[in-house]
């Protein structure tokens, strides 16, 4: 399977527009995470990968997958997944805390296996144990691959885990060169868009952790695979979003600059952590008793 058709394309593109329900990273951000995630599967991983997307007629690589989580938030089939897309931590409080921040799911549909608490991190945790399991179907296995690929790059947009009273920054209405917008979009899609084409700001980012000085750095990533940490890290980066803002909400380059460095440290923690949790996850994956159903 051709290496760009596994990116993982997590996002449709949402552009200048009014507050929108919390998407996570753009179509840009989540190919970038792919990609990297992709260089750094193990090959056992990436042909487990490659085995469940061809029995996908629809979403047959990687980056399409990755689409399938957004694209079912309109199927009302599928309403009781929207919440799994991100968490809320109060401002007041610092770290995640499941029982406060995650609350037991109560929406699951009869005949369907669900997250057993209804936010990101309970979701990535379920899912990764799915892709594990001797048990679980090929069909199963492929839902929580999509889900996997599409969660993890959404944990490390630092507004998935941002506060309930403006939704994620949703509510914040700001002005980005002349164009009106919410910080949520914002950091989605809209930085992205000014930081070039996604196939080079990927590039960029791959041969950054190349470096030797950096080497370090990602084995720390690597080595951390627990999403509760994840959520805890993107949260504390939150604040700063906000101090940023000039009260006029006229936002320009100079946000965009003063963001730029970790918007690319997010994109590529989530790349290093999404290969990081497949190549264990689908080390030694067995197919269940059902496994060639779809």
């Amino acid at each position: 399977m051709n290496v760009r058709r596994l990116v993982c394309a997590c996002l449709v593109l949402t552009g200048f527009v009014g507050a929108a329900p919390a998407w996570g990273w753009g179509a840009a951000g989540h190919r970038i995470v792919g990609d990297m995630a992709w260089h750094r599967l193990s090959p056992a991983a990436r042909a487990e990968v490659d085995r469940l997307l061809a029995l996908d007629a629809e979403y047959d690589s990687l980056a399409n997958a990755c689409i399938w989580a957004d694209a079912v938030r309109s199927d009302r089939s599928y309403r009781w997944a929207s919440r799994l897309h991100y968490l809320n931590i109060p401002k007041s409080e610092s770290g995640y805390d499941e029982d406060r921040d995650c609350k037991p799911k109560t929406d699951c549909p009869a005949g369907v296996k669900c997250p057993p608490r209804d936010c990101v991190v309970s979701a990535i945790t379920f899912y990764l144990d799915v892709l594990r399991s001797a048990e679980a179907t090929d069909g199963e296995k492929l839902i929580a691959l999509k889900f996997v690929g599409h969660f993890v790059g959404d944990i490390h947009q630092p507004l998935h885990a941002g506060y309930a009273r403006d939704r994620g920054g949703n509510d914040v209405r700001v002005e980005f060169k002349h164009n009106n917008t919410n910080l949520h979009t914002l950091w989605d899609t809209v930085m992205l868009q000014n930081m070039g084409r996604w196939t080079d700001l990927a590039e960029s980012l791959n041969n950054d952790l190349k470096d030797s000085e950096v080497a370090a750095r990602v084995k720390v990533w690597a080595a951390d695979v627990d999403p509760a940490n994840w959520a805890a890290e993107s949260n504390a980066l939150v604040p700063e979003l906000y101090t940023l803002i000039p009260k006029s909400g006229r936002i320009g380059d100079e946000y965009q600059a003063e963001n730029t460095p970790l918007i690319r440290m997010q994109l590529q923690k989530a790349g290093v952590r999404l290969a990081a949790v497949l190549n264990t996850a689908l080390a030694k994956t067995e197919v269940g008793e059902k496994g060639a159903e779809k």
